[in-house]
């Protein structure tokens, strides 16, 4: 769920989908437009497997097999720019899974994603350094 401030937050994943920023261990990590949405639907179904063939319709918007790859490249990429962070996304049979972070016990809002704002300089001031 958002928090007042338009972040979703999973463990050491911070992303502000008003300014369009992301953080991982209070570092901020540049993304490409489709790995921001990428990012913000994989935090926002933490712990929920996620085919391919979602989020090929879901943040894609396309249902053509041969984009797989495409899901494929985007998810290797998301997990190389996120760092150790990134190793919360594993691999299942049939697509991917963001694992709960240590605090997340409470029942999550299962309702339609937030869009990702424009890019705006700079990040939260309390993030930085964690």
């Amino acid at each position: 769920m958002l928090d007042q401030r338009g972040q979703l937050v999973s463990g050491n994943i911070v992303v502000n989908v008003v300014e369009g920023t992301v953080f991982a261990h209070g570092e901020e990590v540049p993304l490409q437009p489709k790995q921001l949405q990428l990012l913000i639907y994989l935090v926002w179904n933490r712990g929920r497997p996620i085919k391919r063939a979602e989020l090929q319709r879901r943040v894609f918007r396309t249902t053509q097999q041969h984009d797989s790859s495409s899901v494929r490249r985007q998810i290797l990429e998301l997990r190389r720019r996120l760092g150790c962070a990134g190793e919360r996304i594993e691999t299942t049979p049939e697509g991917y899974i963001l694992q709960n972070d240590e605090f997340a016990g409470t029942s999550i809002d299962r309702g339609r994603p937030p869009s990702a704002g424009r890019h705006a300089s700079g990040g939260p001031d309390d993030d930085k350094g964690r």
